[in-house]
């Protein structure tokens, strides 16, 4: 088996130029929507199912086909990413999950409305490695690591207003309301994103298009690729089991459904500061030590300060903390797994980590989370659990961390 030359890459063209800032600001967008989109669904599923007067499990494979399609979306598009370059894709998977989504906002049953979030699954998931990819190596040789962080960051800022949205267009519009701005969005920036986007990486020869496939497979790529996988996996694990059932922790605190909408706002406002508290350091902290760090500072408080307090204000306050140290390495571990990947690579790589972490992770965290909570667990013993893939995340990107350096030692 040939060794791969993991040798960090030259700057990309048009790195650095007013050209590249544009494209950076532009994936930045398109994760923003990307983010509303994956989290609005969460708002209308309980006003679907009264409507349509449905089952919760019919909701749940709703949400659920969204999830396993994006995998199909990361992998498949990125690979194609590689081989005919990143520009044009994300362009199309941006109207692929616009259209989709204006689909949903028009369903009139169950299985129009899971065709939709199946082909806006695919396009939100192709847009994460495309839009990674193409900021990553617009931005300068400086920025070269916080700059996908950043995107991630994005990705929690739409979280942020998608809570937002649904709070001001659902007691107006309705679910639908809500889906159809989701579907607007992102089809309003495709105009801009086709003047505005510089490709960074050209398409190359047929003899070139095979080995994006072909270089994961050999060493140490593969050794790469699996390392993060797993890593990847324990963050999503955690990610989406709090997204999914921190607002069931927090109810029986408060009889005031507005007073989890604002808890739940605060929480994920110091994620998103976490976030960019992580983005600032990762250009002059080495990956391979901050992430490590943010991981076990975010296991440990976890596990020891999510208690039994009894006191709304002083859970979400203790959540937030958490929050800010979880969600600011969820992010920096996305940045990190799109800056150790070479170019020719390197949405491939994207695609195939972060859509089988997000789906293997995305798929039991949840329902981990259920089995837990119906079996009696309490809040310390959850956080406990929960904090041990966290910390399997770190040593496995400090272990990453060693292997890229090695091979450009």
């Amino acid at each position: 088996m040939i060794a791969v030359d993991l040798t960090r890459d030259g700057p990309a063209p048009g790195a650095g130029t007013s050209g590249s800032h544009r494209t950076i600001a532009l994936c930045g967008l398109t994760m923003i929507v990307e983010g509303f989109d994956t989290y609005a669904i969460g708002y209308v599923g309980p006003a679907i199912a009264k409507e349509w007067a449905i089952s919760q499990v019919q909701v749940g494979l709703v949400y659920s086909i969204g999830v396993a399609a994006s995998l199909v979306g990361s992998v498949v598009f990125g690979g194609l990413a590689d081989r005919f370059g990143r520009r044009r894709l994300l362009i199309g998977a941006t109207i692929l999950f616009g259209i989709a989504t204006l689909l949903g906002a028009v369903a009139d049953g169950v299985g129009t409305l899971i065709v939709s979030r199946l082909l806006a699954g695919i396009g939100l998931g192709a847009s994460i490695p495309c839009a990674l990819a193409l900021a990553t190596e617009a931005a300068s040789e400086r920025h070269r690591a916080s700059v996908p962080v950043l995107m991630s960051a994005a990705i929690a800022s739409g979280m942020i207003f998608s809570g937002l949205a649904a709070a001001l267009i659902m007691p107006a519009y309705g679910w639908r309301g809500l889906m159809a701005a989701g579907g607007i969005i992102p089809l309003l920036l495709v105009a801009p994103m086709y003047w505005g986007l510089i490709e960074t990486r050209q398409a190359e020869g047929e003899e070139e298009q095979e080995k994006p496939w072909r270089i994961l497979t050999q060493r140490p790529i593969a050794t790469l690729v699996a390392v993060m996988t797993l890593a990847l996996f324990g963050t999503y694990l955690v990610a989406f089991f709090m997204s999914f059932w921190l607002p069931s922790m927090l109810t029986p605190l408060t009889a005031d459904i507005q007073g989890v909408g604002f808890g739940m706002m605060v929480i994920k406002t110091a994620s998103l500061l976490g976030s960019l508290t992580v983005a600032a350091l990762m250009a002059r902290v080495q990956p391979g030590r901050l992430l490590p760090a943010t991981f076990l500072i975010g296991a440990v408080a976890l596990a020891l300060g999510l208690r039994d307090h009894g006191n709304f204000t002083m859970t979400v306050a203790v959540l937030a903390f958490i929050s800010f140290f979880i969600d600011g390495a969820f992010s920096g571990i996305i940045g990190f797994g799109a800056w150790i990947f070479p170019s020719r690579i390197r949405a491939t790589a994207i695609g195939v980590t972060t859509g089988m972490g997000r789906f293997s992770g995305g798929t039991l965290g949840p329902m981990a989370g259920g089995m837990m909570l119906d079996r009696g667990f309490g809040l310390p013993a959850i956080a406990t659990i929960a904090a041990m893939p966290l910390l399997m995340a770190g040593l496995l990107v400090a272990i990453a961390a060693g292997i890229h350096r090695r091979g450009n030692a």
